[in-house]
């Protein structure tokens, strides 16, 4: 039996990463975290998620510039689950390679229940539906 997908919720909010958390550990899925940017490309180095959910404010670095550099070493797929919903960050989170983008914290069990079943579809590592956009404002 295959270990399941694992996926790495990037955000510094505390309550929203137990949030995703919750309804990802509930759809089987293993999940790994990161509060800020440093972290993030760490864990993404060193345990190679099957995805990404990528928050854009994050404490030490722009989200957008997270992605920037994901997409300089890894194909994983990122969604992009964050409260900024201004069309010229979704346009250019998605021109940057990011494979999805929910706005709206109220999007988070969304964003999870879109995750399990990307992630129970096989886009693991090396694998990258085209983009979409997903508002949930």
């Amino acid at each position: 039996m295959s270990e399941p997908p694992r996926i790495l919720v990037v955000d510094d909010d505390p309550v929203v990463r137990e949030v995703l958390q919750a309804s990802l550990a509930a759809q089987g899925l293993v999940v790994l975290d990161a509060p800020d940017a440093q972290q993030a490309l760490h864990r993404i180095r060193r345990d190679r998620p099957d995805l990404v959910l990528l928050d854009l404010t994050l404490p030490d670095r722009d989200g957008l510039a997270v992605l920037q550099d994901v997409r300089l070493e890894s194909r994983v797929p990122v969604i992009v689950v964050t409260g900024r919903a201004d069309e010229v960050d979704q346009i250019r989170g998605l021109e940057l390679g990011a494979d999805d983008y929910v706005t709206g914290l109220t999007q988070c069990a969304y964003g999870g229940t879109r995750v399990g079943q990307r992630a129970r579809a096989g886009a693991g590592p090396g694998r990258r539906a085209g983009p979409r956009l997903a508002s949930g404002l």
